[in-house]
């Protein structure tokens, strides 16, 4: 680690594991619906569609509010949208357990719920490290980006217990409750960006030196956004759809009910250790090359898992993919600072999280229809390879990085 590395931790060290934190939150009504497939069927006698769609709704226009939430960020800084963010999204995880049966119930509760994702996504929480990181910026997000990764371990085994020991309703009631307790308190002590701490200001002057980087026009017509756009939505598609179902996919290769719910906790350990690992790389070496080493791992763990019909070969895929759970997220945040600047990160990132909302959103779906049409996910595995194919060669065809040269600007 170099001089400029150690500076900014020192200036900034409690700031990339609070976002952590925090930003464990933006998986929360991701990774913890899937306990509550079985009870909300029971239930209601849904489908797993039926359970799906709402969400996929719901998120798909989360993800159009994105460009609006970077503009935000862009003029208000990342700490007052992560507060307000956290007490939505959790009020609005409590609000499910209020579910009738009725579709258009359902559908608004996760209209809400929608609301509050915007308002905590991964680029809430990147923005504001971003702006206080550079020479570390790498291992800093890779660190802030933990949270998601975290939750993939941390929601299906919490939301388990809490649907245990509560019933669904209350399961649902308890997890926003609790994490808002967990959440909230960090964030109000050490949770700020550059902009919140006001430091882009030239000493007493009316002047601001503009963080480096393109224009909203300049962003908006050059390649790399584009290939970032679509790397972006294919990759997630495909890792979050099947994480989503991971459980019933071992339990179709053969795993029984509770060696399925073992394995399915290996991806968030594995997926921390994988963004460590790449957030390290990407101090060191360009972005594409990172890419090209880290989407090995996925599309290896979904051949074994196309293939499998042992215990030991899950045991090996689960791990591949879990290692890469995320990674393209860092991959996307990362280039996006470098190809693109920070100057509108928020919008342009904004964008390109769309894509990947997107993603998130319709994958899970799709794994559904393809279930309730086919009777399996093999289909959906062979799609999914496919598409971690395809995003990951254009995240590996990123040129190289631009320089950009910014002078002090005055306020009006």
């Amino acid at each position: 680690m170099n001089e400029n590395a150690r500076t900014e931790w020192r200036g900034a060290r409690p700031l990339p594991f609070v976002a952590a934190f925090g930003g464990t939150i933006a998986s929360i009504h991701v990774y913890s619906i899937g306990p509550f497939f079985e009870p909300l069927q029971r239930e209601f006698g849904w489908t797993r569609t039926d359970v799906s769609v709402a969400m996929t709704v719901a998120l798909a226009l989360g993800g159009f509010l994105n460009p609006m939430m970077g503009l935000a960020l862009d003029r208000v800084g990342p700490r007052m949208i992560a507060l307000v963010g956290v007490v939505i999204i959790c009020s609005a995880m409590a609000s499910l357990g209020s579910a009738t049966g009725a579709a258009f119930n359902w559908q608004l509760l996760w209209l809400f719920v929608a609301i509050g994702a915007a308002l905590v996504q991964p680029m809430v929480w990147v923005n504001a490290v971003a702006s206080r990181f550079d020479a570390a910026r790498g291992l800093a997000i890779a660190i802030t980006l933990m949270g998601p990764a975290l939750g993939s371990s941390i929601f299906p085994l919490v939301s388990s217990l809490l649907i245990d020991g509560l019933g669904w309703r209350g399961a649902f009631v308890g997890l926003g409750l609790l994490w808002a307790l967990l959440v909230l308190p960090p964030l109000l002590l050490f949770f700020r960006g550059a902009r919140d701490l006001g430091v882009q200001k030239i000493g007493k002057s009316n002047s601001i030196m503009p963080l480096p980087g393109l224009s909203v026009r300049a962003g908006l017509t050059s390649p790399t956004f584009y290939k970032l756009l679509a790397a972006g939505g294919l990759i997630t598609f495909a890792m979050i759809g099947t994480i989503v179902h991971l459980v019933p996919i071992l339990i179709e290769g053969g795993a029984s009910r509770t060696t399925a719910a073992a394995f399915a906790a290996l991806v968030g350990i594995f997926s921390v250790i994988g963004r460590l690992v790449t957030g390290a790389l990407l101090d060191r070496y360009p972005a594409r090359t990172v890419a090209l080493v880290a989407m090995v791992s996925p599309i290896l763990g979904f051949l074994l898992l196309l293939f499998s019909g042992s215990y030991w070969t899950m045991a090996v895929a689960v791990p591949l993919i879990g290692f890469s759970l995320g990674v393209e997220i860092d991959l996307i945040a990362y280039s996006s600072t470098k190809h693109l600047g920070l100057r509108n990160f928020g919008f342009l990132y904004g964008v390109l999280t769309a894509a990947m909302t997107v993603g998130t959103a319709i994958g899970p779906l799709v794994a559904s229809q393809i279930f309730d049409h086919t009777g399996g996910y093999q289909p959906f595995l062979w799609l999914c390879l496919a598409l971690l194919v395809s995003g990951g060669l254009l995240l590996v065809i990123l040129g190289p990085y631009p320089r950009f040269v910014d002078q002090p600007q005055s306020n009006p």
